[in-house]
């Protein structure tokens, strides 16, 4: 049954729409969807676009669709929509948190081109809501009989939702480490634990003076895979309850490119970080100090956001890998005529510290599947 309501879904808010349509014209079919949900306005189960006073001001808020319990009144979960051509941006996401934290709701959903979850609940450390979840309108999909069976109105549930929400963050935290331990791993600082690690496994077989003599004459490097492996459950029997609420598998590359002012060009995460500075530096020269202070180290970890060149050349000499962009072209200076580099190591989450930072100064930057 939920399956069947999922294809239904599917094709009225996308299979049917031909050629690019405004919100207006795409809100009239998320309205029909909704009623697929078992959600209907005329029993009370939803507002469209509702206004709301903020506080004393003259300001509004006016969700696209507000869910509630038409028993109760109680809300339940805000829905936001975008032209269905048109990927969904970090913009987007800003929007729906801004709904979500005036109503005090855990849940939002954005419907465009695809279908995302968020989540905003006690257990979010984070400035805005996070994704926990992502659905593409696919036929007999199994993502979207998930959906269906979490939101529709005879069976939604918060408190299952709440732990969907939990098991994606701890498959986050768990992530998070292992990415922290493999950079710590792979860093130069793990070369003398390396060799003295091995210093102990042969120590009953050579002498000290040999072993110290070979590992003095060999180098170790230790590198990490593109693709880490998946993070298990505490169990290894034990399935994940859920297929779609997580933002993608901990052990699948992300694809995410990002676009400056809508130039069209469509940056992998590092690249972004490099021609975002390279943008901030020329707009305004500053000494590389008070750049340091912008772009602080910890926003990317293990490396820093930026060093001086010649640092760089010094700690990475070793190695071809520097870690950093660190061609001709791409080496950046500052107003104190510093020459410094840009980090070559961005993840989709630590590059959201400098998406924040280049939102705050103005740039539109747009966020889409690569």
């Amino acid at each position: 049954m939920n399956m069947e309501k999922w294809n239904k879904l599917c094709y009225h808010l996308s299979e049917k729409i031909v050629g690019d349509i405004s919100e207006r014209e795409f809100e009239v079919l998320v309205d029909r969807a909704l009623g697929i949900l078992g959600w209907e306005e005329y029993s009370g189960d939803f507002e469209i676009r509702p206004s709301f006073q903020l506080g004393s001001t003259k300001n509004s808020l006016k969700p696209d669709f507000l869910i509630k319990s038409n028993s109760t009144g109680q809300k339940l979960f805000v829905v936001e929509i975008k032209r269905p051509k048109v990927p969904l941006s970090a913009q987007n996401q800003i929007q729906l948190s801004t709904y979500m934290r005036q109503f005090k709701l855990p849940f939002g959903i954005l419907i465009g081109p695809e279908i995302q979850v968020f989540y905003d609940g006690s257990s979010n450390e984070q400035e805005n809501a996070i994704l926990i979840g992502r659905i593409k309108f696919e036929k007999d999909s199994k993502d979207g009989e998930e959906f269906v069976s979490l939101f529709s109105k005879d069976s939604f549930s918060h408190e299952a939702l709440h732990g969907l929400a939990a098991e994606f963050l701890k498959k986050t935290k768990q992530k998070t480490k292992i990415e922290e331990l493999v950079k710590r791993i792979t860093s130069d600082d793990f070369q003398d634990p390396t060799k003295e690690l091995i210093k102990q496994y042969l120590t009953q077989e050579y002498e000290s003076e040999i072993l110290d003599a070979v590992l003095n004459k060999v180098k170790i490097e230790i590198r990490s895979l593109d693709i880490l492996p998946e993070v298990i459950s505490s169990s290894k029997n034990e399935k994940s309850s859920s297929n779609f609420l997580k933002t993608r598998n901990p052990g699948e590359k992300d694809k995410t490119k990002i676009i400056i002012n809508g130039n069209g060009v469509k940056l992998p995460k590092n690249r972004f970080v490099l021609e975002f500075i390279r943008l901030f530096n020329n707009k305004r020269q500053r000494t590389f100090s008070q750049l340091k202070n912008i772009f602080r180290d910890e926003l990317q970890g293990s490396t820093g956001v930026i060093n001086e060149l010649e640092f760089v050349l010094q700690k990475y000499g070793h190695t071809d890998r520097k870690r950093h962009f660190v061609r001709e072209d791409e080496i950046l200076k500052s107003s104190d005529n510093i020459q410094f580099v840009v980090s070559t190591e961005w993840s989709i989450d630590n590059v959201q510290e400098i998406v924040k930072i280049a939102e705050k100064e103005g740039y539109k930057i747009d966020q889409v599947n690569g």
